[in-house]
């Protein structure tokens, strides 16, 4: 399939019809005759949903977009997306490619309306006046919603605001959690050298690897094995401070699809009862073909809404890993970006009823890792505050001895992007002491 129509379709799912942009590249990943072609499918459609704020303030200097169909504004972003951001294609490529879409998909005329204004770019038609303030001047230049520029300036500042966009609209890397009971770095290094895969070791953790070149770990001996399992680093945080250990019984809630419980697995050697919950049938049945594949038998899939599970015996530890904006993960997830800035009304309840639910499921002296992966402290440190003013029979348990002192922020676990080169998070680790 031509990757420029596949990326013009998916557009019109992720942007019109609000489908969920993984699954809509899922959907299209096998129609390609060429890894080339797929790449560049992905880089089309990842990257106009990136850009896609920017994308229409310069267009905005060409068109009236009340007058513009929907349909034909997205093949314009991925027009304009393509003469702005990919340099290797030939300007003339990228109109041509747009044209012939467009005489596939529209009635006569339109192809000429988008030839105008796609040539007129090229040309420099128009002069393009960047605001002056800087909350709009960050939004429209690095392409992130004002209202969230405006957050993250208020929190961190006007630079580390601008560096955390720039990570966010860099090209993420793959990161690999080694299985060390099953094969040990030495040899997994050795292998990657043998395959000729350009790599680094973390910076935090002597069983994660950076992949720094092309890696198609779909295919890879060693994935099927078991060997590795595909997860960012921030994400082994919260299992660290959890602590599990040997004969524990453990819930996860919101489990799907099973990075943290398999770690769990990973670190107890199978000897824990790890209960993960989860009401998503795609996402339970990606879980058991993960938990299959790392072969960990110490895995109890639920498929259910968590704040509904009744339990005879409560936990001696429970992780849980809750609804969030997202607003550490959008390098990886673009259109996250897209979202309403109404979402977090909801959200906020949600996250309340997760630690209650937790609180009614934990033994005595049992421990709670409540994580996020969001810099927002409204879902965070306040989501803590509050919990524990209405439970004083909790005490926040000091993270610094669990894992690596660089991500502890006062009584928190807090990964920032721009400090730690990794997915934004947060932790907090509390026990029941009555």
């Amino acid at each position: 399939m031509n990757p420029r129509l596949a990326a013009f379709y998916s557009l019109n799912d992720i942007l019109l019809e609000r489908n969920n942009s993984e699954k809509v590249l899922a959907r299209f990943s096998s129609k390609f005759a060429s890894k080339q072609d797929h790449n560049l499918y992905y880089t089309l459609v990842k990257g106009s949903i990136k850009q896609k704020i920017h994308l229409e303030f310069l267009l905005k200097n060409y068109i009236d977009f009340e007058k513009t169909d929907p349909k034909v504004l997205n093949l314009l972003l991925l027009g304009l997306f393509q003469l702005t951001f990919l340099d290797s294609i030939p300007a003339y490529a990228c109109v041509n490619e747009t044209i012939n879409i467009s005489n596939k998909e529209f009635k006569k005329g339109v192809s000429s309306f988008i030839n105008a204004v796609l040539r007129s770019y090229i040309r420099k038609d128009k002069k393009i006046r960047i605001p002056k303030d800087i909350v709009q001047k960050i939004s429209v230049t690095h392409s992130f919603p004002a209202y969230l520029i405006k957050n993250w300036v208020s929190l961190f500042g006007k630079d580390d605001t601008i560096a955390l966009c720039t990570y966010f609209n860099s090209t993420p890397k793959l990161t690999l959690r080694i299985e060390t009971d099953k094969i040990s770095y030495k040899k997994f290094s050795e292998y990657l050298n043998k395959k000729n895969v350009q790599f680094s070791r973390s910076k935090y953790f002597d069983n994660m690897i950076v992949i720094e070149s092309s890696f198609n770990f779909l295919k890879d001996e060693y994935f099927k094995k078991g060997y590795y399992y595909i997860q960012n680093e921030s994400a082994l945080i919260p299992v660290l401070l959890l602590h599990p250990e040997k004969g524990e019984k453990i819930l996860d809630m919101c489990a799907a699809p099973g990075g943290k419980a398999l770690y769990l697995a990973s670190l107890t050697k199978d000897t824990a009862k790890i209960t993960a919950v989860d009401n998503d049938p795609g996402r339970i049945m990606q879980f058991k073909e993960n938990t299959k594949r790392m072969k960990h038998s110490s895995i109890d899939i639920v498929m259910k809404d968590v704040l509904y599970l009744k339990s005879q015996k409560k936990f001696d530890k429970i992780i849980i890993d809750a609804p969030c904006t997202g607003w550490g993960v959008m390098q990886r997830k673009p259109d996250i970006r897209l979202q309403s800035e109404n979402r977090l009304k909801s959200l906020i309840p949600l996250q309340q009823k997760f630690l209650e639910k937790a609180d009614s499921l934990l033994k005595k002296n049992g421990v709670i890792v409540y994580s996020t992966c969001t810099i927002n402290p409204d879902e965070n440190e306040k989501q803590i505050e509050k919990f524990m003013k209405n439970h004083s029979n909790y005490t926040l348990i000091k993270p610094d001895q669990f894992v690596e002192k660089d991500f502890v922020s006062g009584k928190y676990i807090k990964t920032y992007p721009f400090k730690h080169n990794m997915d934004g998070s947060f932790a907090s680790a509390l026990r029941k002491v009555v």
